[in-house]
């Protein structure tokens, strides 16, 4: 099953930008797979790190697809496989970026836009408190130069301590 899964996944990755839909199929049935395996063995790293990948690469053929809310919805689950893996946080906070610049320019497009990014903002939020994101630096990354200028995320940045920084 990892194997079919893996070839569903090169599929998905190979058909992403010219065929998005398609691309989402092959995707979802990647992750399917390996979510059957993972649930065999659920402290496989390497199954682990292919669901991961399968669920970043749906979020992506979705965006690619305008799918956008189903999009997010996945990029939000991300952090439930490894939710102490600050990479994967980033991962998915990248991920909701690029919603919100995938969306129209109407005010419906502009609503969904700042709703992706107060949900960028919240994930980042969480992974604060439960002290996975520890550094500045972390927020300082330039894949959210898109919520630099952001209150919520100006706040959020400033509350994060570096004196307790760890590691």
């Amino acid at each position: 099953q990892r194997t079919v899964g893996r070839g569903h996944y090169q599929l998905s990755l190979l058909l992403v930008r010219s065929k998005p839909a398609e691309a989402v199929l092959e995707a979802e049935k990647a992750q399917a797979l390996h979510q059957q395996v993972l649930l065999a063995r659920p402290d496989s790293e390497p199954d682990q790190r292919f669901v991961m990948e399968d669920q970043i690469l749906l979020s992506q053929a979705l965006i690619a697809a305008g799918r956008l809310p189903e999009a997010m919805a996945v990029a939000e689950q991300l952090p439930s496989i490894r939710p102490a893996d600050p990479r994967l946080i980033a991962h998915a906070v990248g991920l909701l970026i690029r919603c919100a610049g995938a969306v129209k320019d109407t005010s419906e497009g502009r609503k969904q836009a700042e709703d992706c990014l107060a949900r960028a903002v919240g994930m980042l939020r969480n992974a604060v408190r439960a002290k996975v994101i520890r550094s500045r630096a972390t927020l300082d990354e330039k894949d959210f130069d898109r919520l630099r200028d952001r209150d919520d995320f100006k706040t959020l940045r400033d509350s994060v301590d570096e004196s307790v920084h760890v590691g």
